[in-house]
């Protein structure tokens, strides 16, 4: 399968209508132009955040501390329907720092979610802007059918979830946000993240859809480190209370290195991501997921030499907790969430290190206090135990987020 992925994409491309491509209605391209700048839409998101540790100071490691990081990202959306039924997508991106993420060492259960943009600068380490998403997006057969081609996050296609998926305006820490990152490495040389795919989902009725993705983070050899992914999404309504029950599976054609003996395949992964209201302002939200990827994700760097690049520790991550709408106190915009993650390590990579012992574990609870309709606070606590290191295995970080839309 992996070796269609080009072909695939191609086949996408070619099937646009006509009208996606060309004018259908004539007044020449001055109109046609007239009418795309009419319909341009953009949006700007900025996010700011405060993020410190308790109980992180370790002498012998001078990343693991207590202070404080500062970060923010600026995300600009650019979007045009240039038909009914077909959009062009333009998005960039531009950030500084990652919060206490580079505070404690190797663990996957990331304090502070961010996909990428804040992490990316120049050799001044000035901040740059890198155009996250391209894409052509299209709905057919009266909107039971979605094509998505071009760079996009590829991520966003599976595992959602509406309690537990917006690391803007939910839960900070990241197995919280979606299992990429998490469970295992995102896509891209040094997580980038961003990739260039072909998306496309069926929705026959209001009760299902089914996503399939492909995507490939590299420019050239298509066929050779593709990610592919399928969904299934049941819909139903409990006493007319919405709820979504996903299950998916993942297809990674990235090189994985086998801790113990050094050979190199690909990586099967699986998951389910439940969410369910249970009251009108109270709901519940359950995630699994799994591998069988043996250690490494290493990438060829081109010069004929592989490059390792990620450490993958985690052999499942499963995750719940409980959301609440501020309706249930008379602010029907706030939202509070409370929720627990559990990794559990690769007994292989456990056995190279006994320093290391047990699962490891996350609180977090946080209250989003919406200002006004475009801005909103969120203080966060996490509680993180048994870190993956030798000394300092239990840490609480606190946070402070403010979100602005516009």
């Amino acid at each position: 399968m992996k070796h269609y992925f080009l072909a695939f994409a191609l086949i996408a491309f070619t099937s646009m209508p006509a009208g996606a491509q060309d004018h259908e209605h004539g007044g020449g391209a001055e109109e046609a132009a007239k009418k795309w700048f009419e319909n341009l839409e953009i949006t700007v998101g900025i996010t700011a955040a405060v993020q410190g540790a308790s109980g992180n100071n370790d002498p012998a490691d001078a990343s693991a501390s207590d202070d404080a990081d500062y970060t923010h990202s600026v995300d600009i959306e650019f979007a045009s329907e240039i038909e009914p039924g077909h959009r062009v997508v333009v998005a960039l991106e531009s950030g500084h720092g990652d919060g206490q993420n580079a505070r404690i060492g190797s663990s996957t259960f990331r304090p502070f979610y961010d996909p990428y943009s804040t992490v990316v600068s120049d050799s001044n380490h000035k901040e740059a802007v890198t155009v996250s998403a391209a894409y052509y997006e299209g709905t057919f057969s009266e909107g039971k059918l979605m094509l998505m081609v071009g760079k996009m996050d590829c991520h966003s296609m599976i595992d959602q979830n509406a309690f537990a998926n917006d690391e803007t305006a939910q839960f900070m820490g990241g197995p919280f946000v979606r299992q990429a990152g998490a469970l295992y490495p995102e896509l891209g040389k040094q997580g980038q993240y961003y990739a260039n795919g072909v998306m496309l989902m069926l929705a026959p009725s209001d009760l299902l859809d089914i996503t399939l993705m492909a995507a490939n983070p590299e420019d050239s050899g298509l066929g050779k480190h593709g990610h592919f992914a399928g969904q299934l999404n049941l819909k139903p309504k409990f006493l007319g209370l919405d709820g979504n029950y996903r299950f998916y599976y993942l297809k990674d054609y990235r090189d994985f290195q086998n801790i113990k003996d050094g050979s190199i395949s690909s990586s099967n992964g699986m998951g389910v991501s439940f969410d369910q209201f249970i009251t009108d302002n109270t709901g519940i939200f359950f995630r699994y997921g799994a591998q069988d990827a043996k250690g490494e994700v290493i990438t060829f760097d081109g010069g004929g030499v592989y490059q390792v690049n990620h450490i993958d520790p985690l052999e499942s991550v499963i995750s719940g907790g409980l959301h609440f709408g501020g309706g249930a106190w008379d602010r029907k915009d706030d939202e509070a969430g409370i929720g627990y993650a559990v990794g559990k390590m690769k007994a292989d990579l456990a056995a190279l290190d006994t320093t290391i012992t047990g699962d490891q574990t996350m609180w977090e609870v946080y209250y989003r206090w919406q200002v006004f309709e475009k801005m909103g606070i969120t203080p966060d606590v996490q509680m993180h135990s048994n870190l993956p290191r030798a000394e300092k295995r239990s840490v609480t970080f606190i946070g402070l987020r403010a979100q602005l839309d516009f």
